[in-house]
């Protein structure tokens, strides 16, 4: 789904995890800010959630999914395969 143009990548790492591994152009909100963020987000985005693991960003996912939000995909793989793929 990432190469779709309508998504777009939602880093859900904390801010110490992309100091060590920063991907440039992600809107990032950390799992544990969702809470006081997710209103940064529209509910007509298409977000690709993205964590170290793929265990935050599916938690991600299930908290935005019962705020009512209904486009979300998980990246599973995650940085990994994201640096992987874009070295």
């Amino acid at each position: 789904m990432r190469d779709r143009a309508d998504w777009a990548l939602l880093d859900v790492r904390d801010a110490e995890e992309r100091a060590e591994n920063a991907i440039g152009g992600p809107l990032h909100i950390s799992v544990g800010q969702l809470n006081e963020r997710w209103q940064d987000l529209g509910r007509d985005r298409h977000d690709n959630l993205m964590c170290a693991s793929g265990m935050r960003a599916s938690v991600a996912a299930g908290w935005l999914a019962s705020q009512g939000f209904d486009k979300l995909a998980i990246d599973l793989g995650s940085i990994g395969e994201w640096q992987a793929e874009h070295g």
